[in-house]
């Protein structure tokens, strides 16, 4: 079993709400079109499990996690 972790901040503003913010979305978009483009250059995978975690909060920059098991 191999692991992949792919991490994006979400947002550079802060002291703004960070769903609202542009950074926010655009860094979201960013990290699903990485993790999409590893899924297609490596198509004879076979992913196991995928975990999600989000950290940072009112004073810390929100970074998401993605992490996938596969074989």
């Amino acid at each position: 079993m191999k692991v992949k972790v792919f991490s994006k901040e979400l947002d550079t503003n802060l002291g703004k709400p960070l769903f609202f913010t542009k950074v926010a979305h655009e860094n979201a978009e960013l990290l699903e079109v990485e993790i999409n483009k590893w899924l297609e250059q490596n198509p004879n995978i076979s992913i196991k499990e995928i975990r999600q975690t989000q950290s940072g909060g009112s004073w810390l920059t929100a970074k998401v996690v993605v992490t996938l098991w596969y074989e």
